[in-house]
């Protein structure tokens, strides 16, 4: 079967699929004329393997060491028990807290700073996540300003060389080098933020 009925019997994306591919976890035969992927019985079942692991929030690193032996589903599972023990104990945290605001405020004015209970160093990373959330919506922001602008530039490039069309004259050599000039740095500074949200995530991760 090619990769849209693997699609359809899995329920997972092209994209997800391509993707386990590329780490390894999915090794399709390729058909010797066309060269295009073709999916056995068994790679539909390992994708609904990694489909369950990811379900589970199971790391792609895991799954490659699962695969290889390096490790035991049990002691995956005893990661995951935890990680998920960990952040219900978190969120209960919070739970409570809501509580607390809920009966000692009553409006933005009378919210006062209520010291948590619990652990301390939850808090302060949660802190820190917040924060990082915060800060990548900003970057985010900025980026879609730049992706914007970048229709504008070419709108105006257009119309002023239209013009000049228009009018029998020849385009001003600067005004091309500025407008390459110009789109150059908007893509530059896009991929810069993009590198800036990449590694703000990667933070918000660990």
């Amino acid at each position: 079967m090619n990769i849209k009925e693997a699609e359809r019997m899995t329920g997972l994306k092209k994209a997800n699929i391509r993707y386990y591919e590329q780490e390894g976890l999915l090794q399709p035969k390729r058909n010797g004329q066309n060269n295009y992927r073709e999916y056995d019985q068994q790679n539909i079942e390992t994708l609904e393997r990694i489909k369950l692991l990811r379900l589970l929030e199971v790391p792609v690193f895991q799954i490659q060491a699962l695969q290889k032996g390096e490790t035991t589903l049990h002691n995956v599972m005893d990661l995951q028990e935890k990680k998920f023990s960990e952040e219900i104990r978190e969120k209960e945290e919070l739970l409570k807290l809501c509580k607390r605001v809920k009966i000692d405020c009553s409006n933005f004015e009378s919210l006062t700073v209520i010291a948590p209970e619990g652990n301390g160093e939850y808090w302060h990373r949660m802190n820190g996540k917040i924060l990082c959330q915060d800060k990548i919506r900003h970057i985010e922001a900025r980026m879609a300003l730049l992706k914007n602008s970048l229709p504008l530039l070419m709108l105006s490039y257009w119309i002023v060389w239209t013009a000049c069309r228009i009018a029998e004259h020849q385009l001003p050599a600067e005004f091309t080098a500025i407008y390459i000039i110009l789109t150059l740095a908007v893509l530059g500074l896009w991929c810069l933020l993009r590198l800036k949200v990449s590694h703000e995530k990667c933070t918000y991760m660990k």
